[in-house]
């Protein structure tokens, strides 16, 4: 069964990504300690999918989600396996051809 949440990822490592705005994971293998009331850390192994959400979009926020991304990519998953990795937002501030560009 999956979830919803908002939080860090984490590593057996010790190593964390940066905040993340959503957070699909599976709540099946969620360590009872970490589900407790607030939730905010999740072992990279059951996250399925990392959501980055904006209001609008340009280029600083396309660089800050590709930052937050690559916070995600610094984790070792056991597993080898990382979760998908999104950039939602209501709205562009340019067109989505300068947007792709960035």
């Amino acid at each position: 069964m999956y979830a919803v949440g908002s939080g860090i990822l984490i590593d057996s490592y010790d190593s964390s990504s940066s905040q993340t705005d959503i957070i699909i994971f599976n709540q099946t293998d969620e360590p009872a300690l970490l589900a407790q009331s607030t939730q905010v850390l999740f072992p990279i192994e059951n996250v399925a999918v990392c959501i980055e959400v904006k209001t609008s979009v340009g280029k600083e926020e396309i660089e800050d989600a590709h930052s937050k991304h690559e916070s995600v990519l610094r984790l070792s998953p056991v597993s080898g396996r990382f979760p998908a990795y999104a950039l939602v937002a209501f709205e562009g501030e340019s067109s989505v051809d300068t947007l792709a560009k960035h």
